[in-house]
């Protein structure tokens, strides 16, 4: 973020009152000067950086998402000196990702929290990692990303819904989703919450039911996770598949394979989220929504002419809500949890940094 921006986050969040020139004197003081323009980095340094990068990331990730991971990283360059060298590094890659454009539609909404699109993710549900998600319609950011052993449970889904509102101490003024019966428990939480309210989008008419090719926020968000992140998985879990390693409808190995990735999956999605969420979205003249940041225009919306649209929830609704709602296990059994945690305390294991050491974690477990 600009200095004026975190300036303006503080005020507004946190009560305190700094200048842009006080922060950067302070960053300066405690030695993170703010970089800006070309990075020190020498060009054979950079393409030792992207080279090392490119062993970790999938094929998926361009010359735009390279250059956010780098700035994330410390290293800020221009893009198109990115671009030169996955040119000439991953031939192959660029090559993969080059893709004809598609028009979209236009999208409208009030301000942040006016409507908040929910939806899940079944393409790594064969292996065992269900992903559930929710994107706030105008700011674009994401506000839960939780990979876990069931999105088709109402009771877990309603979890997820639950942490949010808690979280932002109020419920969005529409919450759209698909007609999945795993929505039921989460969309009447939905109009409990807004049972008192005084707008026209009170009750039952905050909880909004539409086909998947009608949500287009999360639906288009899925596709940018799958070419960023998930295809990578997908091809890694299908090769397992394939090796006799693992066996679709085992209950055994879904256990297994679960409690050994979760934590790791859970972990990149996490990252995934932090980079979305701080990066800048470009600016379309096509578009309703202003563009920017996805923190900064949640955070301040007020700035582009919008107005929060956060509905406040009744305490007594909340203490109810968690009644209606189940928090997941890991695996999926109980019991399995149990056992698994046992051999991770014996063997000394933490959870897995890597995929390495989660396929090692789960042949012991699968075999066990």
């Amino acid at each position: 973020m600009t200095y004026s921006e975190i300036s303006r986050i503080l005020k507004k969040e946190h009560s305190i009152t700094l200048s842009s020139n006080a922060i950067c004197k302070r960053l300066i003081r405690l030695n993170y000067p703010r970089r800006r323009g070309q990075t020190n980095c020498t060009d054979a340094d950079l393409r030792a950086h992207i080279q090392e990068l490119l062993t970790t990331v999938p094929n998926t990730v361009g010359y735009r998402y390279m250059t956010d991971i780098l700035k994330h990283k410390g290293i800020p360059v221009r893009r198109d000196k990115v671009m030169q060298i996955l040119r000439d590094l991953d031939p192959v890659g660029v090559r993969f990702r080059r893709r004809r454009r598609i028009m979209r539609k236009v999208y409208y909404s009030c301000g942040p929290n006016f409507i908040w699109h929910v939806d899940g993710y079944d393409k790594l549900k064969p292996y065992g990692f269900p992903i559930h998600g929710c994107i706030d319609g105008y700011s674009r950011k994401i506000l839960w990303l939780v990979v876990g052993p069931s999105n088709n449970n109402p009771a877990i889904v309603g979890q997820h819904f639950l942490n949010c509102v808690r979280r932002l101490q109020g419920c969005p003024t529409i919450l759209q989703s698909d007609p999945g019966t795993e929505n039921i428990i989460m969309g009447a939480l939905q109009c409990l919450f807004r049972h008192e309210g005084k707008d026209m989008f009170t009750g039952i008419d905050s909880y909004r039911v539409v086909r998947s090719l009608f949500n287009q926020r999360i639906e288009c968000w899925w596709s940018m996770m799958r070419r960023h992140q998930m295809e990578w998985w997908i091809h890694f879990f299908k090769d397992l598949e394939v090796f006799g390693a693992f066996q679709r409808g085992n209950l055994h190995h879904i256990y297994a394979i679960r409690f050994s990735f979760m934590p790791l999956l859970q972990h990149e999605l996490n990252n995934l989220v932090e980079q979305w969420n701080n990066h800048s979205i470009s600016y379309n003249r096509h578009a309703a929504c202003p563009h920017g940041k996805p923190t900064v225009l949640y955070l301040l919306p007020e700035e582009k002419g919008f107005l929060n649209c956060l509905q406040s929830v009744n305490e007594e609704d909340i203490e109810f809500a968690g009644t209606q709602c189940k928090v997941p296990s890991r695996s999926g059994s109980h019991d399995f949890d149990e056992q698994a945690s046992l051999i991770f305390i014996q063997r000394g294991w933490h959870d897995a940094s890597n995929w390495r050491e989660a396929l090692a974690q789960y042949f012991v477990l699968r075999d066990y």
